[in-house]
């Protein structure tokens, strides 16, 4: 499956899921692409990482359910024409809800005053052990009518575990059930109406949030307003549709790229986590962190010649012999698919390796190394955007190779016009 083609499926795809609890691994595996580079395309091709995407479409059906608007893929809400939740709610329903309204199902019964099947036998057309209890009965029982067993006692007097459970203090697993349905019951209000309004408390379980407080202040956060406040200032709603991909052929200046075979090589640099929601934000500040920290001619050093001072001048020694900085790499973590490693690293030469530092491989493997000219950051990820929205999508030569890639920086000043860097993809040929 191409990327544009992929792309598409996969805009689909969290449509049809929205009120799923889906992760970015779930949309990648949908469409049979590695979540590394899914990720990472998605966010250079639309602006937004799956999870914003995913949350801001969310926040947006929501206002149009507190506005008490229809819901894109719901039906209206009408008397004629009910959706599958409304015709359970108001009268009509399937199998399970005519059971609800002539022999209520064993939840139903609870909730409302009435019996389980237990009690109701318990009451009408008493367990075995009531019977045997107050007419004839077990062999058992025949021998203890006068003093009953333990059982028969509970039946008549503290009646039996399991219906003390179901009349006084409900099981675990009652319990859980019983939040499971109120999420259920609550989001079938939502859709329906309810009561007439759509309560804070019912939108936070639909859309995937564990608090009412929680799903305020994210619903706040994105359209400006609470919940309470959009409906008396309905035209501040903030429209979030669902993404349309389209390709577009443009004039301009023509993406300048090789293909080098290289072999394998070992790195050593300074490894840092980084999830795919924020490293745009935090990548560059950990560049800032080194720089300030290696590269700067007035950086601070260790002046008392004690452990910290021999080993921060065994990291400069090492940082200088191996050009670290020279390459940042980001490389998939195929156990947590919602993070991914960077380094900033540079070739090594061998020799002991510093605490805080970390040795690592790239594969064999042909490169597609793209050409960038002009001053940091904008340049480069410039080109990286049209790698991504340009080169790779629809590429019927090549596809890549496996989940890393590299940035190549020079030397000199990065904030010249002429300052040059790279982007390294691996590749492998198509047929």
């Amino acid at each position: 499956m191409d990327w544009l083609t992929g792309l598409k499926t996969a805009i689909d795809y969290m449509e049809e899921h929205l009120l799923e609890d889906i992760s970015a691994e779930d949309v990648a595996d949908a469409v049979y692409l590695s979540p590394f580079y899914f990720q990472k395309c998605f966010k250079i091709l639309t602006g937004y990482s799956i999870g914003e995407y995913l949350r801001n479409r969310r926040l947006y059906l929501a206002a149009l359910e507190v506005l008490k608007r229809n819901v894109p893929g719901e039906e209206p809400r009408s008397r004629g024409s009910r959706t599958e939740e409304e015709f359970c709610s108001k009268g009509g329903g399937t199998e399970e809800e005519s059971r609800g309204r002539g022999s209520r199902t064993e939840d139903e019964t609870r909730s409302r005053g009435g019996v389980t099947g237990e009690e109701d036998r318990g009451r009408g057309s008493r367990t075995e052990e009531e019977s045997d209890s107050r007419g004839g009965g077990t062999e058992e029982e025949d021998r203890g009518r006068g003093s009953r067993t333990e059982e028969e006692s509970d039946s008549r007097g503290g009646r039996t575990e399991e219906e003390s459970r179901g009349r006084g203090s409900r099981t675990e697993e009652e319990s859980g059930s019983r939040v499971s349905r109120a999420r259920e019951e609550s989001r079938s209000r939502v859709r329906t109406g309810g009561s007439g309004e759509r309560k804070v408390i019912d939108l936070a379980y639909k859309y995937g949030y564990d608090t009412p407080e929680s799903f305020t202040r994210a619903f706040t956060r994105f359209h400006g307003l609470s919940p309470m406040q959009l409906r008396s200032q309905p035209h501040q709603i903030k429209v979030f549709l669902p993404l349309i991909v389209e390709i577009s052929v443009k004039g301009g200046n023509r993406m300048e790229f090789k293909i080098e075979k290289r072999e394998a090589m070992r790195m050593i640099g300074f490894e840092r986590i980084f999830s795919f929601e924020t490293s745009y934000q935090e990548i560059p500040k950990f560049w800032d962190e080194f720089c300030d920290k290696y590269c700067r001619k007035d950086a601070p050093r260790e002046q008392i010649a004690d452990e910290n001072h021999y080993r921060e001048e065994g990291i400069r020694q090492t940082i200088a012999e191996c050009m670290v900085g020279e390459y940042g790499v980001c490389i998939e973590d195929m156990d947590d698919m919602e993070h991914f490693r960077y380094y900033i690293a540079g070739v090594y030469q061998g020799g002991e390796v510093p605490e805080g530092m970390k040795v690592f491989e790239i594969p064999a493997s042909e490169w597609a190394k793209f050409k960038c000219t002009g001053a940091m950051p904008d340049t480069l990820q410039t080109v990286n955007t049209r790698i991504f929205k340009e080169w790779l999508p629809g590429n019927r030569e090549y596809e890549m190779a496996f989940h890393l890639n590299i940035e190549w920086y020079s030397g000199g000043d990065t904030d010249s016009d002429t300052y040059e860097s790279a982007i390294w993809i691996p590749v492998r040929r198509l047929g």
